[in-house]
């Protein structure tokens, strides 16, 4: 642990201390996309499998009126941040920040979007809120010291993606510093969730319960309760539980809000649902295919050599659409059939084709070797040899989406159509587009709502 310093009094000194009127236009631009692309990941996913589990915790309650995407009814806050947060995560399709490793918007957007339909605040404070939250997330995630889903214990959205939401609901309600920094005491008291649900339904309903969590926990300082003071820094407190030995609080402050993280740095935005690691090989096999016009018959063998930190992927034999998401081997011989693979690419009927399963026996993983120096020590290196003896090789430094390589505003419009496509009419789709990107007009979560609630699902 880096020297103790006054950690939480510094975050809660940022979160009520920031106002919208002093972010840049790049900062306001970044984050309206951060939201059009939460809000189509959350619809895309409600008829997958963990909405339907998420509904069953529910029921229609005569005071609840917060919305529900897909379900036709409303329910109470909490429940409401826990269903569309469960969503949100559902497809591993939504954001990712890569310094630090983490999911920041499946958390922090469904109890920042419940609350504001809860109080009737506008979209300029929830845009205020969620950069907020959003900086918070990622500074407290850049004290970490070593790996988190590949290596550590803990995932991020069960730990510094819920203290995110909790400071953006703080801000929301306009807590003083005092209870902002009960509201992050209370938060970190709450914080769980184990990488080993990598893979799992567990996952995503972990982002739906740190979701319902930071809410609750910002609603709870405000009516009064308390939680453990300094709670970031203090000996077996946030850091010492979650961030591990060596963790550099001093550091990973030092810029917070000057600049945002997410101007700093940025944040991904998936091309395929799937889990991050997998994207670097699948771009790469998409432009060899496209390159060398190489068809699925005209493949022998496909190789992916990568870090060993990507070995957690490595699984030739996914038996659900969790697992296959997490799977190199599926991800490539989705990419070969498929083409850009999508939802459908991971539902059971598709994980049970002949095709899928024949293309997927001739993909093989391996390490790299551990003298390789880097950057090639770092790259997903794919290697494809046909069947008439030719081989061609491909890596890439940065997918598309990653902030370094981001997409253009009409490939993220795109991602947003074929989310909402199969469950809204066009009209609705362009009304919500709308209402989303210039979601700092709105003067309250109407416009939003109301498309969430017009969504035609198999459950209905």
């Amino acid at each position: 642990m880096d020297e103790r310093i006054d950690a939480t009094r510094r975050l809660c000194g940022f979160i009520c201390g920031f106002e919208i009127g002093s972010a840049s236009d790049l900062l306001l631009d970044r984050a309206r996309t951060l939201l059009v692309d939460a809000f189509g990941v959350i619809v895309a996913a409600v008829d997958d499998e963990v909405a339907h589990a998420a509904g069953v915790l529910g029921e229609a309650r005569p005071g609840g009126r917060i919305t529900l995407a897909g379900l036709g009814r409303t329910d109470d806050a909490g429940f409401a941040a826990f269903y569309n947060g469960a969503l949100a995560h559902a497809l591993e399709f939504d954001d990712s920040t890569l310094n630090p490793v983490g999911h920041p918007s499946c958390v922090i957007v469904p109890a920042l979007f419940a609350l504001a339909e809860k109080t009737g605040a506008s979209g300029h404070e929830m845009l205020e809120a969620y950069l907020v939250g959003l900086e918070i997330h990622s500074r407290l995630g850049q004290a970490e010291a070593g790996g988190w889903s590949a290596g550590g214990f803990w995932l991020p959205i069960g730990h510094v993606s819920l203290l995110g939401a909790a400071a953006a609901c703080a801000k929301l309600l306009r807590l003083d510093a005092d209870r902002t920094e009960h509201a992050l005491g209370i938060a970190a008291h709450f914080c769980g969730g184990l990488s080993a649900s990598n893979g799992s339904t567990a996952k995503p309903l972990g982002s739906g319960y740190s979701a319902r969590a930071g809410l609750e926990a910002a609603l709870l300082a405000k009516a009064g309760a308390t939680g453990a003071a300094a709670v970031v820094e203090r000996g077996q407190g946030f850091a010492d539980a979650f961030l591990g030995p060596g963790a550099d609080l001093a550091k990973a402050l030092d810029h917070l809000g000057q600049p945002h993280h997410l101007e700093e740095i940025g944040i991904a935005i998936k091309r395929y649902p799937s889990c991050y690691a997998t994207h670097w090989g699948v771009d790469a096999l998409l432009l060899l295919i496209e390159a060398h016009d190489i068809k699925p018959a005209d493949i022998a063998s496909i190789t992916l050599a990568h870090p060993a930190s990507g070995a957690f992927c490595d699984n030739p034999h996914p038996t659900t659409p969790e697992e296959a998401r997490f799977s190199h081997e599926y991800n490539l011989a989705a990419a070969v059939l498929d083409g850009l693979p999508g939802p459908r690419s991971y539902r059971p009927e598709r994980m049970n084709q002949a095709d899928i399963r024949t293309m997927i026996a001739k993909v093989a993983t391996v390490n790299h070797p551990d003298d390789l120096p880097p950057p090639a020590a770092w790259a997903y290196e794919v290697r494809v040899a046909t069947m008439d003896g030719r081989t061609f090789a491909k890596s890439v430094p940065r997918p598309l989406g990653h902030p370094r390589h981001p997409m253009s505003p009409a490939d993220i419009e795109a991602k947003f159509a074929s989310c909402v496509a199969d469950v809204l009419s066009a009209e609705d789709s362009a009304a919500m587009l709308a209402a989303v990107r210039g979601i700092d007009g709105i003067p309250d979560m109407a416009p939003i709502s109301a498309r969430l609630d017009r969504i035609k699902t198999q459950r209905r």
